[in-house]
């Protein structure tokens, strides 16, 4: 794999809770207490992937739906140096409010960052083309996960990788509707969905390869 990583899984892990106070498996009532959308099991397999299935450098990265900006935190880890960061996120969720902290250092470690508080709808004209990683998890209805699938994936380089979630959470069906309803026609696709003594208990993930 040619693509360079600042550091360690473990060791970006360890960065993110140390700096910031994040925790997998609760959330907190305390100011400034980040909580990792993602499911342990599910991101650590999400991160195995991406180091498998990345066949060039990434030094564009956008992700739709932001939050408190943990995964974007984690997923920077395989960012080549000096790189760009696009997070678009409407503010739905509280971590809007202390998203800037990641923001900022991913900034002082030398990336070049934008964020744009608006609906993914609106901000696909701003992004730019170009980008070797995209993470979708904003709208979580049928119709927005497929405009931001349409939307945004041009965006995306042959041989990039697109990133769904959501693609198996019961709460959410209609992601995993559409999931279903593109997945026959995907060339090359990557799916993980975390199972625990036979039974799904995370969100669920699919990792593309754009190939067309």
């Amino acid at each position: 794999m040619s693509i360079q990583q600042l550091q360690s899984y473990t060791q970006r892990l360890t960065l993110l809770h140390k700096t910031f106070g994040y925790d997998f498996n609760k959330r907190s009532g305390k100011k400034g207490k980040l909580f990792f959308g993602h499911n342990q099991w599910e991101f650590e397999q999400t991160d195995a992937a991406i180091a498998r299935m990345a066949t060039k450098p990434i030094t564009r990265f956008v992700e739709l739906g932001v939050n408190w900006g943990t995964s974007m935190f984690m997923l920077s880890r395989f960012l080549a140096p000096r790189s760009t960061i696009v997070g678009v996120d409407c503010g739905l969720f509280p971590g809007i409010h202390d998203v800037h902290k990641v923001l900022e250092f991913l900034r002082s470690e030398g990336h070049v960052v934008q964020f744009f508080n608006m609906k993914t709808v609106d901000a696909v004209h701003k992004v730019g083309s170009g980008a070797q990683l995209l993470h979708i998890d904003a709208g979580h209805t049928y119709d927005d996960a497929k405009s931001d699938w349409m939307n945004y994936t041009p965006l995306v380089e042959a041989g990039g990788l697109i990133l769904l979630h959501d693609i198996a959470y019961t709460s959410t069906p209609d992601v995993s509707r559409f999931w279903a309803e593109i997945k026959p026609s995907l060339p090359t696709y990557h799916e993980i969905i975390e199972t625990k003594n036979g039974k799904p208990s995370g969100k669920g993930m699919a990792v593309v390869v754009k190939t067309w």
